[in-house]
């Protein structure tokens, strides 16, 4: 059955604390957050990124997952931009 912009969202306990978290540090309510991760998703399962962003996270030293779920791309993807394996001395994707 599928839910209405009406029903209520039942989450865990300790994962609704984390989407609580993540709505607050954006300044937003639950509700937006999830339609804004719904639209990340429905967008071809693929994320463009920007040269900056590219730089940014070659120079992150965080971990790998850590950067793709900021980005939201897959693990994968960052570990092959900072191996230079992606996003090569031309300035574009490959």
């Amino acid at each position: 059955m599928a839910r209405t912009a009406r029903q209520e969202l039942r989450l865990e306990p300790e994962m609704k604390a984390e989407w609580d978290a993540m709505a607050a540090d954006r300044g937003i309510s639950v509700s937006e957050l999830i339609v804004l991760a719904v639209g990340q998703l429905r967008r071809n399962g693929r994320r463009r990124l920007t040269a900056e962003q590219v730089t940014a996270i070659r120079q992150d030293a965080r971990n790998v997952q850590a950067i793709a779920d900021e980005y939201g791309v897959h693990n994968s993807t960052v570990s092959r931009i900072k191996k230079n394996l992606l996003w090569q001395s031309n300035g574009g994707a490959e």
